[in-house]
């Protein structure tokens, strides 16, 4: 018997536990916060243009999509005040239109909950000397690399630099311009250079400018600077197709100075670089290359000429006297 009243009352404290957790199951309590059934994007700020899902649980009324006026404000039905969305988090923007439904009596305690359907307050546009350059809305964290990769990546025009213009702050007119080499974006130890961008910014790759070979060179004319590669006489040269027969021994670089209001003469005696008595010669954009006539070569095969013609026409007379 006494065994007996053992197994009684410990399945009596069983079945009491067991229905105090199907009770506890059972209660239902209010989200203390909104966010907890919305997924929304990250703590960026709202700003105009933006279109919002608002939700206010037991408010169907108030349930609907809304856009963020051009001056930043909310319009909301039942409410006299506009809600001063721009600038505030999407947690912000949740306690500031539950506060204005209590001050103006509209609901006692309401349960409030805003999502991101469509942003336009956060454009990123890339330029330049990308495959397909474009503009689109930064929904979540976009990084440098993120943006170029949207726009088709660079084409083989483009230049060493990229050029990130924020967009300005403070109610100013001009934006802070930052200046990436483009090459850092490919090392590995290169991390701070792949900037996470910001609604507003625009990236810009300019192109990689010309070279401009001209003289005695096999195949004149303008060259791009491409892939982003190191450009050098030898490489030019080869480029251009070579040396001509009466290529001057030194060559001369056209180079204009920052202001683009003077150029600077630069000899470069191509004979010592051939013969790697002397270092290669870089070049940069916009550079013109002039390789003249090597006189002395030329007026001797010119003389030569001269004295086949004579041959030739005295040839000729003899054979036709006869």
């Amino acid at each position: 018997m006494r065994y007996f009243a053992i197994l009684v009352l410990a399945a009596g404290l069983a079945g009491s536990v067991t229905a105090q957790q199907q009770t506890d199951a059972g209660q239902t309590t209010a989200p203390t916060s909104s966010r907890s059934q919305i997924t929304n994007p990250g703590p960026e700020t709202l700003g105009p243009g933006d279109l919002l899902n608002l939700v206010v649980y037991d408010s169907p009324e108030l349930s609907r999509t809304f856009r963020v006026d051009e001056d930043g404000s909310l319009r909301l039905p039942m409410l006299r005040q506009h809600i001063q969305a721009a600038g505030l988090t999407l947690d912000d923007c949740e306690n500031a239109i539950a506060a204005a439904l209590v001050n103006e009596q509209v609901l006692v305690n309401p349960i409030v909950s805003v999502s991101v359907a469509e942003f336009h307050s956060r454009p990123i546009t890339v330029v330049g000397a990308v495959k397909t350059p474009t503009t689109f809305q930064a929904t979540s964290s976009m990084t440098l690399l993120d943006a170029i990769t949207r726009a088709g990546g660079m084409n083989d025009n483009a230049g060493p630099e990229i050029l990130i213009t924020h967009q300005p702050s403070g109610g100013g007119s001009v934006g802070l311009t930052e200046r990436i080499p483009a090459k850092s974006l490919q090392d590995p130890a290169g991390t701070s250079a792949n900037l996470v961008l910001q609604g507003g910014d625009i990236v810009r790759i300019p192109d990689a400018g010309q070279i401009f070979m001209v003289g005695n060179v096999n195949h004149p004319g303008p060259f791009s600077i491409s892939n982003n590669a190191d450009m050098s006489m030898m490489k030019a040269l080869s480029i251009a197709g070579g040396l001509s027969a009466f290529a001057s021994h030194t060559a001369y670089i056209y180079r204009a100075d920052s202001n683009d209001s003077h150029k600077s003469e630069i000899p470069v005696k191509l004979s010592k670089i051939l013969a790697r008595k002397s270092p290669d010669v870089p070049l940069y954009a916009n550079d013109m290359v002039y390789i003249p006539n090597r006189s002395v070569a030329q007026a001797a095969m010119k003389t030569f000429e001269v004295a086949g013609a004579a041959v030739t026409i005295a040839t000729f007379l003899i054979y036709t006297v006869k």
